[in-house]
């Protein structure tokens, strides 16, 4: 009776409750002799979920449209146009919102423009690309079924100076992916010669009153040749001011022999040394040898100090013999500057005193030519016009400028350019690495 009762209440007991799974009872079991500190509990869980599949995260589906805010314009106006993005997916959208970039443009938001006939209208910066300079920007949040705007000049991206119809398309280019807008239409009235004449008066009345970023836009957006003198002494001034009149005049105006003049009798007579500039843009005109060589030998005369710069600047895209004494001069003056800009010119037009000067400066003590002299011997035989040979310079005549760039007072930079001539000249290295170091 007593076997019958305890297998009565094995049963029972079976009933109630059902024995589980192996693997269910091995982690129960598990689990509960497992007796390790909770910080050690916590990290095996979480190692454990690592390797369970992430959810998909949805796409952003954003959408973009344009529209003109002004619904007058003229040929010279601001030409506005207001990027909508809206956010039509089920998530939030994280994205930069930038206001300003120190490139000029904000490479987010781009813009494409054709003429009614179906010609593209050009990129003002075509050459000058710039990308992303840094500037203000923020991350934000995009919830869904939001918008944000963003309003760009069409003229900073395309060089409206005509009147006429202008079909414009715009693209976003996002976090993670670009969209590109159903173009919309813009109608650009004209202005007559007298209209215009007077509206860049007003402008350049106003300008030397108190100059501005945003009058030196209004008289870049113009394109007229007029602009020029009124922009030339703004130049190299402070800020953005600077900024936009040099790409006023070297992206904005034409490149016409005229214009070309004007620019460089007015840089004659201001001289090249009011702005580093100057010289930039002077190449960005081109012109020739012949219009250019007066300004050069007036600004790397021996008494112009001011302007040696800039002069040996020039003279690296404008190579001419009879540069090279001054040139030499100014390479051989201590303390000077404009030391490396002549060095460099030198090295772009080769004559035989040149080299001879550059070998010297070898064991020149002034460290601010160790760069200079050091890429001048490593971009030997590069370039157009007249460059070093390749065969200008020998181990011995590097061997100094070795020495000085691995000296241990130097930076760690100096001493990679060292290792750069090392590897141009091998029996230098070892004569460095052992008796010389």
């Amino acid at each position: 009776m007593r076997r019958q009762s305890e297998a009565a209440t094995a049963l029972s007991h079976a009933a109630d409750h059902p024995r589980p799974k192996r693997c269910r009872a091995g982690l129960a079991t598990a689990l509960q002799n497992f007796r390790a500190p909770f910080p050690l509990l916590l990290y095996f869980i979480i190692y454990t979920l690592s390797f369970l599949p992430a959810p998909a995260l949805a796409a952003p589906v954003l959408s973009l449209t344009l529209r003109c805010p002004n619904p007058v314009l003229k040929t010279g106006d601001e030409i506005p146009i207001e990027f909508t993005v809206t956010n039509q997916g089920p998530g939030d959208y994280q994205y930069s919102d930038r206001t300003y970039d120190r490139s000029g443009r904000i490479g987010d938001y781009q813009l494409t423009a054709r003429t009614g006939s179906g010609a593209p209208v050009p990129d003002p910066r075509a050459n000058d690309q710039g990308g992303i300079a840094g500037g203000v920007s923020a991350f934000a949040l995009l919830h869904p079924g939001r918008s944000f705007t963003k309003i760009i000049p069409l003229n900073l991206w395309a060089l409206v100076k005509e009147p006429g119809r202008y079909v414009v398309s715009g693209t976003y280019y996002g976090q993670s992916q670009s969209i590109t807008s159903a173009p919309i239409t813009v109608t650009v009235q004209p202005r007559t010669g007298v209209e215009m004449d007077a509206y860049i008066r007003s402008l350049t009345n106003q300008l030397a009153t108190a100059a501005s970023e945003d009058l030196v836009r209004q008289l870049m957006y113009t394109g007229s040749p007029k602009m020029v003198p009124a922009l030339l002494p703004l130049i190299g001034a402070s800020g953005n001011v600077g900024f936009w009149a040099f790409h006023a005049l070297a992206d904005y105006a034409p490149h016409t022999p005229e214009v070309r003049r004007t620019l460089i009798a007015a840089t004659t007579e201001r001289g090249l040394g009011a702005s580093p500039s100057l010289a930039s843009l002077l190449v960005n005109f081109g012109g020739t040898l012949d219009e250019i060589k007066p300004l050069i030998e007036r600004s790397l005369a021996a008494d112009h100090p001011q302007d040696w710069a800039a002069g040996a600047q020039l003279a690296q895209d404008f190579g001419d013999d009879a540069f090279t004494p001054r040139l030499i001069a100014i390479a051989t003056t201590p303390g000077s500057d404009a030391r490396g800009n002549a060095i460099f010119a030198l090295a772009q037009n080769r004559t035989d005193e040149g080299v001879q000067t550059l070998k010297a400066l070898m064991n020149d003590p002034d460290p601010k030519i160790l760069l200079p002299l050091t890429q001048t011997v490593l971009n030997a035989g590069m370039g157009s016009g007249k460059p070093l040979r390749t065969n200008d310079f020998t181990a011995a005549d590097v061997r100094p400028l070795i020495k000085r760039l691995l000296a241990s007072d130097t930076q760690n930079p100096d001493k990679v350019w060292g290792g750069e001539l090392i590897r141009r000249f091998g029996d230098a290295a070892a004569s460095t690495n052992s008796k010389e170091k």
